[in-house]
């Protein structure tokens, strides 16, 4: 367990590091930057063993690392973020860094993430807390009853020739085979949507666990300040809007900022142009897949190619939707149509949502599975 130690100490000594440059200034603050990003390398490298401890947690404590290490050289030496002086501390004051470098969506301040959910109550500490282990509680009960279930129910026995190369491919193979049978569709079908539960079953225990240690526990945080991750599914009737409206918003912020970074200051972009629109949807989707590939290398050395490839195929469809729904809907935004526009409009768009999905995530994350079943065998 000693990497697990190691891990843990090392990246909550670089997000220590990150609080105590901003309280610095901007010359004084490139000191920082070196120790900051070893450190987080060092807790990502040891964080495999943190598995041990509970399935998932090396992955995500991962991916929280090299999240706050993008975040946070972002806010130091992109945004060049200041502190507003505080009447209550006359020297550092590491409480307010710590409400911006843990703070990837910059809720609360005037750079807040779009989108983000409203706060519309104030609830003490106590609610707070029988709310957010109630639906913890019920998420348990939804997997471990239904959807758990119901997968072994539908698919079991699987093994790995269910998620061999040739299951990725579909649309060609109902032209020129081989065969697509009825069970490898059903479970494609299952697959288009199983990871959107699993990582919001995920987050939300991450999440829950630390609102209660940071807000209930320790009281660094009030409750309000700990928003839900997800919007509505309702809202995710393209792409566009499943990653805008109802996907997390984690690390958008941090991501742009690299993106509009090294739209205007590398290649040199017109800013507000759509080039750079483009390029930054582009940038952003790149550096995502990147980083879900750098964790996945690390965790199991299966089918991170296929983050990188699928995360950019996102932002090619994110960046045409653009282009092609604004036009679209302004044909379509006559006072006659707007009536019967929406709901037909969405609808079609679930289906589209559905089917895009159908189609890449198994391109996405068969090889991932092929890969671990293949080496259990």
């Amino acid at each position: 367990m000693i990497f697990a130690l190691v891990s843990a100490t090392s990246g909550s000594f670089s997000v220590f590091l990150a609080c105590a440059a901003l309280n610095t200034s901007q010359s004084k603050r490139w000191y920082f930057c070196l120790p900051i990003v070893l450190c987080g390398a060092i807790g990502f490298l040891a964080s495999e063993e943190l598995d041990e401890i509970l399935p998932g947690l090396g992955q995500l404590w991962g991916h929280a690392l090299v999240s706050h290490v993008i975040h946070n050289t972002a806010v130091l030496y992109i945004d060049k973020w200041t502190l507003q002086p505080s009447h209550e501390s006359q020297g550092w004051n590491i409480r307010a860094a710590y409400k911006i470098c843990v703070n990837p969506q910059l809720l609360g301040t005037h750079r807040e993430v779009p989108h983000a959910r409203p706060v519309s109550t104030s609830p003490s500490r106590f609610a707070f807390l029988r709310r957010r282990l109630g639906q913890l509680l019920l998420l348990q009960l939804i997997n471990e009853f239904v959807v758990t279930p119901a997968y072994i129910l539908s698919f079991a026995p699987i093994s790995a020739d269910d998620f061999s190369p040739i299951k990725t491919v579909y649309l060609r193979r109902l032209f020129v085979g081989p065969q697509v049978t009825k069970f490898e569709t059903i479970l494609r079908a299952a697959f288009a949507v199983r990871w959107i539960w699993d990582n919001y079953v995920g987050l939300c225990y991450a999440q829950t666990a630390l609102a209660i240690l940071f807000s209930v526990i320790l009281r660094w945080d009030e409750p309000w300040e700990w928003r839900p991750f997800f919007g509505s599914p309702l809202e995710a009737w393209s792409m566009r809007r499943f990653w805008g409206r109802f996907w997390h918003r984690l690390v958008y912020r941090p991501y742009t900022t690299w993106g509009l970074w090294f739209s205007r200051e590398v290649v040199r972009i017109s800013p507000g142009s759509l080039g750079e629109s483009a390029s930054v949807v582009m940038l952003v989707f790149l550096l995502s897949g990147a980083i879900h590939a750098l964790v996945t290398w690390h965790a199991t050395g299966c089918g991170y190619w296929g983050d990188i490839q699928w995360f950019l195929l996102n932002g090619v469809v994110v960046a045409g939707e653009t282009m092609i729904a604004k036009p679209l809907l302004r044909c379509l935004s006559t006072e006659e149509n707007k009536a019967s526009r929406g709901l037909w409009f969405q609808l079609a768009g679930y289906v589209w949502v559905f089917a895009f999905l159908f189609w890449s995530v198994p391109k996405w994350e068969y090889g991932k599975i092929y890969c671990g079943l293949s080496r259990a065998v």
